[in-house]
């Protein structure tokens, strides 16, 4: 990448109304799409105050859930697709990217849990992505729901075409009842995955043709961290909790890829959370955070879509 310029890359994961474990029953079962009806509009909104340094507005890759839970609920796998078509089409005219968000369940005595089977992971994959394309929107870039990956998931990503992935989460590993989260020496920039471990940089000859973009990582702490912890750049968490993570990663990279929901920007929830805000005003904060100290240290600001990293190598 040209180190002159600060490449931004602002992604959104259009997921149903929740967070975290304490707020993602609806997820599991009814969903709400309040973050799609009124988040989306806020942000489209908010974003239109920026331009960069080359004068143009903000793009957005808006990951967008096609799976086979949403089959299971809403009889079609591309049911947000379809029902918010008009929504996503302007986008694309707009000079956004519309990416592939798959979360990979399966129900289980009535709960829908972390698919982790290779082969009904390959099929439920195979459909949901034909399901995209009979849709009519032909992605080329993925992101794996809850930060769940695998070999056999990579590998089959490429076989349908994919060609860039953003689900990394470097050093991140979480693996319980709940979530099935390894990231362990994962590298903090963009890398081509080895054939035996997704999680590391293959070398030529062994390694999957899917360029995997890492999200940005930075130090935070937030008053119920004992030490403070690696998280991924979320505009809607809290300024005091990112402003030192995000001037540091600033300072030592030449890109930041953050990732967003659309319902943590709403006051959706009755609660004071302290680390996501629920509030669009901590969105413009952290924005003019990352601004302003591209400009204390003259990096020239690009805004682009996950899929221009394919051009930037």
């Amino acid at each position: 990448m040209n180190r002159d310029i600060f490449n931004i890359a602002l992604t959104i994961d259009v997921d149903s109304d929740f967070f975290d474990s304490s707020l993602s029953q609806p997820m599991k079962g009814e969903m709400q799409w309040n973050g799609i009806e009124t988040g989306i509009p806020l942000l489209v909104e908010t974003f239109k105050k920026y331009k960069d340094s080359f004068g143009n507005p903000v793009k957005i890759t808006w990951f967008i859930r096609v799976d086979n839970q949403l089959k299971g609920i809403y009889e079609h796998a591309a049911y947000l697709l379809i029902k918010y078509r008009k929504l996503w089409e302007k986008f694309e005219e707009n000079g956004d990217e519309i990416g592939w968000h798959p979360h990979l369940y399966r129900k289980l005595e009535g709960k829908w849990i972390q698919e982790t089977r290779p082969s009904y992971i390959k099929q439920d994959l195979k459909e949901s992505y034909k399901a995209m394309i009979e849709a009519g929107f032909c992605p080329i870039c993925s992101r794996i729901g809850e930060a769940f990956h695998s070999n056999e998931i990579m590998i089959e990503l490429f076989r349908l075409g994919i060609k860039i992935d953003s689900t990394a989460m470097p050093g991140r590993v979480r693996i319980d009842t709940e979530r099935h989260i390894d990231w362990k020496g994962t590298p903090y920039g963009p890398y081509y995955p080895s054939m035996t471990d997704y999680r590391l940089p293959g070398k030529k000859g062994d390694r999957i043709g899917i360029l995997e973009v890492p999200m940005s990582m930075i130090e935070t702490k937030t008053e119920y961290d004992k030490k403070s912890l690696k998280r991924y750049v979320d505009l809607s968490f809290r300024n005091h909790v990112m402003k030192d993570g995000l001037e540091a990663h600033i300072r030592n990279n030449d890109y930041l890829l953050s990732i967003s929901h659309p319902s943590t920007i709403l006051p959706l929830y009755n609660i004071n959370h302290p680390l996501v805000s629920y509030d669009i005003a901590e969105v413009e904060k952290n924005l003019n955070t990352i601004i302003s100290k591209c400009n204390i240290l003259e990096k020239r600001i690009q805004f682009i879509t996950v899929s221009e990293f394919l051009y930037k190598k």
